[in-house]
């Protein structure tokens, strides 16, 4: 569905609000008024499968989100925690992890734990991927995972300078193809602003992600974030978020579209979200919420993470 010209994303902001009105039908056409807002907690923890290690230490990470994850850094220790959290009443839970150099995420040690967890617990498996081939999709599948999440990136500078990994955008766009392939749900991610908060790649990662016409698809902004080098970043605009989701809405308007939870605490980032006709948001800040019902849209709360499939939140 063509409904945007090329330069869309270099469009001044007062030069949206036709397609924004378009977005906003499209998006009660297809998703109707109702308001998703997600709280994972204790109640969706994420788990860290290599500690707070990573092999990249990515300018705008240098490994300080894996210290807020529980490490699990032995398939013993991933069985074991499962099961303490499963027996606490945990309805779910996040794999993660930092990246190998080839930017995978070393899951393959853990994949029979996994199935066995599937087995054993009643616990929803989200798992962040990193980069991927075919056999790993395969074993993930195999293990009967939920969710696979992966970071989708639109270009090769930004793999390359940001990352400093020695890959480019095939290798992402073969590792969609790797897990689209499978049956888990499979929802990709793209950060608006990587590059020093800026637009480059934005178009391309949303063009790949959504060329699998995805159920779902989240939205994540830079957080200049302290202890890195990109802590004193300018970070990405609301004018940015709400191009991406109008782009995301009229060309795939199918598609569930959600803003993560890395982004920065900004009200006027969770109003846009709002008035942009964004269908899931994690933590949202009130005045976002009163804005919500001030449009119409009814709110439903759940305790989880924005990337679970809906059938699965009860």
């Amino acid at each position: 569905m063509n409904l945007l010209p090329s330069n869309f994303f270099v469009l001044p902001e007062k030069e949206l609000m036709p397609y924004a009105s378009k977005a906003r039908a499209m998006n009660w056409e297809y998703h109707g008024r109702t308001l998703r807002c997600y709280y994972p907690g204790a109640n969706y923890p994420a788990l860290s499968v290599t500690g707070a290690r990573c092999a990249l230490s990515c300018q705008h990470c240098n490994t300080r989100y894996l210290k807020g994850m529980i490490p699990a850094t032995s398939p013993r220790e991933l069985r074991k925690i499962c099961h303490q959290l499963a027996n606490k009443g945990v309805k779910g839970i996040l794999i993660s992890g930092g990246c190998n150099e080839e930017g995978m995420v070393p899951l393959s040690p853990f994949v029979d734990t996994i199935a066995q967890v599937k087995q054993e617990t009643e616990l929803v498996i989200s798992v962040h991927t990193g980069l991927v081939g075919p056999a790993d999709a395969k074993a993930l599948a195999e293990a009967q995972i939920d969710v696979a999440c992966v970071d989708v990136i639109g270009d090769d500078r930004t793999i390359q300078e940001i990352l400093g990994l020695e890959k480019t955008t095939l290798d992402y766009q073969k590792t969609l193809e790797a897990l689209f392939a499978e049956e888990f749900l499979t929802v990709p991610h793209v950060c608006l602003g990587l590059h020093y908060g800026k637009v480059l790649g934005v178009p391309k990662a949303l063009e790949m992600s959504l060329s699998f016409e995805p159920a779902l698809v989240v939205l994540l902004m830079l957080m200049p974030t302290t202890g890195t080098p990109m802590q004193n970043v300018d970070p990405p605009s609301a004018t940015l978020l709400r191009k991406a989701i109008i782009w995301a809405r009229l060309s795939h308007p199918q598609t569930t579209i959600s803003l993560g939870c890395m982004r920065p605490r900004s009200e006027r980032i969770d109003l846009t979200a709002v008035e942009a006709g964004i269908n899931r948001i994690e933590i949202p800040r009130r005045t976002a919420l009163k804005r919500a019902r001030e449009l119409g849209y009814m709110l439903k709360k759940i305790e989880a993470c924005c990337s679970l499939p809906q059938e699965l939140e009860n």
